[in-house]
C-alpha cells in the first residue's frame, strides 16, 4: 500500500535530490522510471558504472534493458502513461536507435535543406 501511495505521489521512495539530476544526465525516460520506482537509484549507478565499461557507446536505458532492470513493456508504458514531452530527436537518441553522429547529420540535412523539413522526413 505505501508503495503505491509513493507511486501515485510521484517519488516511489526516492530521494528528490537523485531525481532532477537524472533527468540533466540521463533523459526523461530514465528519470520517470526512476520516479515511478521501476529503477531504484543503485542500480541506475551501477548501470552506469557498465555503460562506462563498455565504452559508453550504449545509453543508459539499453544497459538497465541489458541488465533486466526495465522491459520494452514497462518503457512503452512509462511513456505513454506519463506523455513524456520529448522532441524525437532526442527519444530516438535515449532509446539508443541513432547516435548523437546521426543525430547531428540529420540536423545538418535539415539545417541545408531547400525547403524546411521535419525531423521525421530527413
Amino acid at each position: 500500500m505505501k508503495t503505491v501511495q509513493a507511486r501515485q505521489n510521484g517519488i516511489a521512495g526516492q530521494n528528490q535530490d537523485t531525481i532532477a539530476p537524472a533527468a540533466e544526465r540521463y533523459g526523461m525516460i530514465v528519470t520517470v522510471l526512476l520516479k515511478e520506482g521501476l529503477v531504484q537509484s543503485k542500480q541506475l549507478e551501477y548501470a552506469e558504472r557498465v555503460r562506462l565499461k563498455l565504452g559508453g557507446q550504449r545509453t543508459v536505458l539499453q544497459v538497465l534493458k541489458d541488465l533486466k532492470y526495465v522491459d520494452d513493456l514497462q518503457i512503452r508504458d512509462v511513456i505513454h502513461r506519463n506523455r513524456v514531452s520529448m522532441k524525437l530527436g532526442n527519444l530516438l537518441l535515449e532509446l539508443g536507435i541513432v547516435s548523437e553522429a546521426d543525430l547531428r547529420r540529420a540536423f545538418e540535412i535539415q539545417k541545408i535543406s531547400q525547403s524546411p523539413k521535419k525531423m521525421a522526413q530527413v
